[in-house]
C-alpha cells in the first residue's frame, strides 16, 4: 500500500532507545518508525531493510498522550504529531505486513516503552482537518505511569517501571476500571457459497463491540472461467438492522450477535453485436443471470434486411427475429444484414440470383395468387420466373413450424409457374412459400 495514514495515540514512558520502534514493515522494504532519543523524537527508517535511520527533529512528548499520524500520498511522507503537520519528510515508503509494538528478538535500545492506543489505518492520505478531527478526540483514558527515567540515563533504556510495560500495555488505571462495551459475535456467511470477497469483515466470525455501526462490501470475482462470475444481489441480516438491503454494500448497527448473509447469482457474459453495418441490435446484457430467458431483436437500417444470426444460435433459430434464448452458458452471437434497396424483402444479392430487380419494388420473388382448383381438391400457386433458374415449393401446417419440400426442380421460363397441390381433404390448411433453388 502506497498511499495511506496510519496513526496511533503514543504515550511513550522512560527514557527511550535510540530507535525504539513502534511500528516496522522494513522486512517488507516499507515503513519503520520509531520514538528515539534523550528529546523523545519521531524517527523514520528509509532504505531497503531500514539502512536509512532519519531524526525528523520532532518530539513526542513523554509521560502524556500524543496523536502520531504517518501519510503518504504515494510520493512524499508526512507526519501529524501534537496538532502539527509536518510535510515533506522524504520519499514515501509502502507498508506492506507490519509489526506493531514490541518485537520478539529486538534489543531494548530498538524497543517502545510505554502505551500505545487507538492504532488506525487508513487506505488514503487524510487530510489535516480529518487529522485535527481525530486529535480532537479525547486522549484514551490510561492512568498515570511511573515517572521517568532522568535523562542522562536515555543511552540504555531502564527495565520497565511495573506500573508501565513495554510495546503499548498500559498500565492499570487507578481505582475502579471503566466498564468495557460487551462484545458481540458477527458472522459473515454466504448463500448459496461463500462467493468473491467480502471486507473488511471477511467471511468467518468477529467480535465486535456492541453498537458498532458495520460497513462491508462485497466484492464480485470472475469464476476462473471465461464469462463465468457470481455477483452479489443483495444482502440480509439477521440481528441487526436494517434486515435487508439491496446492492452490494451493507451497512447496518450490530446491537447482539448477528449474521451478515450475502446473496449471489451465477451470471454469464453475453456479447450481441451487429455485423459490419446495416443495422444494431437491442438487447439485454453483457452479463445475465444463470437461467434467465432473455430477448434481442435485430433492426437493419434503412435499405437493409435483417439476414441471419451468426454464432452462439441453435441452427433452427438463426433467423429468428426476435431471438429468444435462455442463458445457460456464455455466448456470443451477431446479427448480420444485407442491402435491400427497394425493401421488397429480398436482398439485393438474392433478387440478382432470381433474375428481379434490386431497385423495382413490384419485381419480386413472390407467389401472387394461391386459388381454389376448378374441381375444389386443392390449390393453384402462380409465381413469376425468370428463365434458366430453377424453383422449388414449401409447405407447413403453420408459421410456427418448420416449411418442407411440397415440390422441387421446377424450370423457370420468364413467364408464371403454375404449382397445383393436392393435400388430401383432411388438411384444413397450409402455408406456402416458393424459393430459388440453390
Amino acid at each position: 500500500m502506497s498511499r495511506y495514514t496510519v496513526c496511533a495515540w503514543l504515550k511513550p514512558e522512560g527514557a527511550q532507545g535510540e530507535r525504539a520502534r513502534w511500528l516496522s514493515s522494513g522486512a517488507c522494504g516499507g515503513l519503520e518508525a520509531a520514538i528515539g532519543g534523550t528529546n523523545a523524537t519521531l524517527r523514520l527508517a528509509f532504505g531497503a531493510d531500514a539502512a536509512e535511520w532519519r531524526d525528523t527533529g520532532i518530539a513526542v512528548p513523554t509521560g502524556q498522550w500524543t496523536l502520531v499520524a504517518l501519510i503518504s500520498d504515494g510520493a512524499t511522507l508526512s507526519a501529524y504529531v501534537d496538532g502539527q503537520l509536518h510535510a515533506g519528510l522524504g520519499a514515501a515508503l509502502p507498508i506492506e505486513l507490519a509489526k506493531v509494538g514490541a518485537q520478539a528478538g529486538n534489543p531494548a535500545a530498538e524497543s517502545f516503552w510505554g502505551a500505545l492506543d487507538d492504532l488506525r489505518l487508513y487506505d488514503r492520505p487524510l487530510t489535516e482537518e480529518q487529522l485535527a478531527a481525530l486529535a480532537g478526540k479525547a486522549a484514551p483514558a490510561v492512568a498515570a505511569a511511573a515517572p521517568a527515567a532522568p535523562a542522562a540515563e536515555a543511552a540504555t533504556p531502564p527495565e520497565p517501571p511495573p506500573a508501565a510495560t513495554a510495546a503499548g500495555a498500559a498500565p492499570e488505571p487507578a481505582g475502579e476500571a471503566a466498564e468495557s462495551p460487551a462484545l458481540c459475535v458477527l458472522t459473515v456467511r454466504g448463500a448459496p457459497g461463500a462467493y468473491g470477497r467480502s471486507e473488511p469483515y471477511g467471511y468467518g466470525a468477529h467480535s465486535v463491540p456492541a453498537g458498532t455501526a458495520v460497513t462491508n462490501a462485497a466484492i464480485s470475482l470472475l469464476d476462473g472461467a471465461e464469462g463465468v462470475r457470481n455477483w452479489c444481489a443483495g444482502w440480509t441480516v439477521a440481528g441487526g438492522a436494517p434486515a435487508s438491503g439491496t446492492g452490494r454494500e451493507a451497512m447496518f448497527a450490530v446491537d447482539g450477535d448477528t449474521t451478515l448473509t450475502w446473496h449471489w447469482r451465477k451470471q454469464y457474459r453475453v456479447e450481441a453485436a451487429a455485423g459490419d453495418g446495416g443495422g444494431r441490435v437491442e438487447g439485454p446484457g453483457p452479463w445475465l443471470d444463470a437461467g434467465r430467458p432473455a430477448e434481442w431483436k435485430a433492426e437493419p437500417a434503412e435499405g437493409y434486411r435483417f439476414v441471419a444470426w451468426t454464432g452462439d444460435v441453435p441452427a433452427d433459430l438463426a433467423r429468428a427475429n426476435p431471438l429468444r434464448l435462455t442463458v445457460e452458458r456464455p455466448l456470443a452471437f451477431e446479427a448480420q444484414f444485407a442491402r435491400d434497396r427497394d425493401g421488397d424483402g429480398l436482398t439485393d444479392d438474392e433478387e440478382a440470383a432470381a433474375g428481379t430487380s434490386p431497385s423495382d419494388p413490384a419485381d419480386v420473388l413472390a407467389i401472387l395468387d394461391v386459388a381454389a382448383t376448378a374441381e375444389g381438391d386443392g390449390v393453384e400457386l402462380r409465381w413469376p420466373t425468370a428463365a434458366g433458374r430453377r424453383y422449388r415449393v414449401l409447405w407447413s401446417p403453420s408459421l410456427r413450424e418448420p416449411f418442407r419440400p411440397a415440390a422441387t426442380n421446377i424450370p423457370g421460363t420468364g413467364a408464371l409457374a403454375v404449382y397445383v397441390d393436392r393435400p388430401g381433404p383432411e388438411v384444413r390448411s397450409r402455408m406456402y412459400r416458393v424459393e430459388l433453388e440453390r
